[in-house]
């Protein structure tokens, strides 16, 4: 999600509202064991800082902390709903694992992202034997699933 709010010509910088821009990453990519890492921007040149109202946040993917942040981070990690600490979250994963629409929907989720993928394996010029090989398929069958797949 992306809220951008732009300067009018001649207006001031300091009209800007403050911002945030929040990566949430898988590992701990700095092995601090910290809930997050902040960063602002600098300017190499003449090494200082520049203070805007932009902010860049890290949160740290493998934080489990006993608070809102640790909580959320383990129900990102869980595969079982039923484990999860936050019941919007969970009401929602169990939708797509449980319920028959649910389950439906996400299958036809990762069907689509399947055809996008092989079609990008395609477009980047994998060939057809290899397609095969890596899936355990006939070249017949690969070939015809591309043909398939292009538009009338």
């Amino acid at each position: 999600m992306n809220d951008y709010q732009g300067l009018k010509s001649g207006e001031e910088h300091k009209t800007l509202r403050e911002n945030w821009v929040v990566f949430l990453t898988k590992k701990d990519f700095l092995k601090q064991n910290e809930l997050f890492y902040t960063y602002e921007w600098f300017n190499r040149k003449w090494k200082r800082i520049l203070h805007t109202k932009a902010h860049i946040r890290f949160v740290n993917g493998e934080y489990r902390g006993d608070d809102a942040i640790g909580r959320l981070m383990h129900d990102f990690h869980c595969t079982n709903p039923d484990d999860m600490f936050y019941d919007e979250l969970r009401e929602a994963v169990s939708y797509f694992k449980k319920e028959p629409e649910g389950v439906n929907a996400m299958c036809e989720i990762m069907r689509e992202f399947e055809r996008e993928s092989r079609n990008k394996e395609r477009e980047e010029g994998m060939s057809y034997e290899k397609i095969a090989r890596i899936t355990n398929q006939s070249l017949s069958k690969v070939k015809s699933v591309f043909k398939a797949q292009q538009p009338a």
